[in-house]
């Protein structure tokens, strides 16, 4: 979406849309000035979304790319990498696989859950911790893989930049919640909406 188009959006729902090419400046009253936008934001309405992120449009295309492919794909081969076969709550989950209140319609969209690529003697794997282990791939997509993994990278640095802001807002050293950060259980979650019947 290009940002014209998305600011026209955001107008319409009230979030801030917030330019955080400062965040990335060597210059500490730059970073402060973007990071008191975000705090503003983040007591007034609660979400804010942002511009100049630094994550490379090439990556974001082909995540998009990998995700149409995945979700191309036939029924038999994304339901071999049903997250039910995963102890670490990773790979597909149906069309309808999700209800997030009792009684309510199952919700109309399938996705595919990734984290952090963990092996089986990991000692968070072999405690049992919920969401660590090895994620499920599609063998047959070999751009899918090293496409997420790259993506999930940079999304888990922008957090990492992100909680760096939120921590200057509240007149804290700016590294206050770097070590939340590490060994994170982020999940990157891929959703594939098709066309919704009439009466969805």
């Amino acid at each position: 979406m290009n940002q014209s188009l998305c600011a026209r959006h955001l107008e319409a729902a009230a979030l801030p849309l917030i330019d955080i090419a400062g965040l990335f400046s060597p210059d500490l009253a730059e970073r402060t000035a973007v990071a008191e936008r975000i705090g503003a934001a983040c007591r007034e309405v609660g979400f804010f979304c942002v511009a100049n992120h630094g994550v490379d449009p090439a990556l974001q295309q082909t995540v998009f790319e990998q995700a149409r492919a995945f979700f191309s794909q036939p029924e038999a081969g994304k339901r071999a990498l049903d997250k039910v076969f995963s102890n670490a709550n990773r790979g597909y989950e149906p069309l309808r696989g999700q209800v997030l209140e009792a009684g309510a319609p199952a919700d109309l969209k399938e996705g595919f859950y990734i984290g952090e690529e963990l092996a089986e003697d990991d000692p968070r794997v072999l405690a049992g911790r919920f969401n660590h282990g090895a994620n499920q791939w599609p063998s047959e997509l070999a751009d899918f893989r090293p496409t997420m993994e790259r993506y999930r990278d940079a999304m888990n640095a922008l957090a990492a930049r992100l909680m760096g802001a939120i921590a200057l807002s509240l007149q804290l050293p700016e590294e206050h919640f770097a070590g939340f950060c590490r060994d994170s259980m982020s999940t990157l979650r891929l959703l594939h909406y098709p066309p919704q019947p009439a009466n969805a």
